[in-house]
């Protein structure tokens, strides 16, 4: 083989190189966009899964939106978005005569945040015989956790104080009464003693009626 046809052979294979690493460095550029632009549609389709899903749960919703709303509008009679004490003495008033008892007195003092009574522990049982008994008024002293959701500058507690009278058994029945109306009454106290006459009984309860603030409300002046 003479110099030239070497040189020449020589000079093809540098070409050649040139060319397969020039075409490699060109290609690898794009593979990566291709990758990138894999990965990222890949993100696409899961956010749009989520957004399908989340489309999904709100027609579904929409769809009882009417229950929804009626159930709303039982849970507004027993606690508010106003104080409405026009509509708590009306409801006294009827719960009063459906039982034949006097309003003597109502009294309701201003609102204020409600704070939840911290629970109590209770005491430890003193025989094994007891242990059951205690248990349930461990139980029973134990104060609902109140939701994250309710603080004291949106829900309000309301004092009122209610005397009346009547027979023995009306002033029991309207104590009764009063839990199983619309607008929920929380009794704290109650005494009951003998009225003026014979066969009359007094009671004097300590209530709270409560009041959810509605958040869209503009703010008092």
């Amino acid at each position: 083989m003479n110099r030239d046809r070497l040189w020449g052979l020589t000079w093809v294979a540098i070409v050649g190189a040139v060319v397969v690493f020039g075409t490699l460095l060109g290609i690898a550029p794009k593979v990566a966009e291709a990758s990138a632009a894999a990965r990222e549609l890949t993100n696409v389709k899961a956010q749009n899964t989520q957004h399908e899903l989340a489309l999904a749960t709100l027609k579904d919703e929409f769809a009882h939106i009417d229950v929804l709303k009626n159930n709303l509008a039982e849970l507004q009679l027993g606690i508010p978005l106003t104080a409405d004490i026009p509509a708590f003495v009306a409801q006294l008033d009827a719960i009063a005569a459906e039982h034949q008892v006097t309003l003597d007195q109502i009294s309701i003092s201003d609102g204020t945040g409600y704070v939840p009574i911290e629970p109590v522990a209770a005491p430890e049982a003193a025989a094994a015989s007891t242990d059951a008994a205690t248990a349930d008024l461990a139980g029973a002293d134990s104060a609902p956790t109140m939701s994250p959701r309710l603080s004291p500058a949106n829900y309000i507690s309301v004092p009122v104080s209610i005397e009346a009278s009547g027979t023995n058994a009306s002033v029991l029945d309207f104590l009764s009464g009063l839990q199983y109306g619309d607008r929920i009454i929380a009794i704290k106290t109650f005494s009951t003693g003998a009225g003026a006459s014979a066969g009359e009984a007094t009671v004097t309860i300590a209530a709270e009626i409560y009041v959810l603030v509605d958040p869209t409300a503009p703010a008092a002046e």
